[in-house]
């Protein structure tokens, strides 16, 4: 899904329950992931 938000250009909000019952938000995907990185930047082979 990371990926898609990327090649989209756009965050993707996320919603998800917590275990307290309560909801976290997440304005993009890429907020969940702690080293996100594109294929852009990575060294060519």
């Amino acid at each position: 899904m990371i990926e898609y938000e990327a090649r989209q250009g756009q965050p993707i909000p996320l919603l998800l329950p917590s275990r307290r019952g309560s909801i976290l938000r997440f304005a993009a995907l890429a907020d969940l992931m702690p080293f996100t990185f594109l294929a852009d930047d990575l060294p060519s082979a």
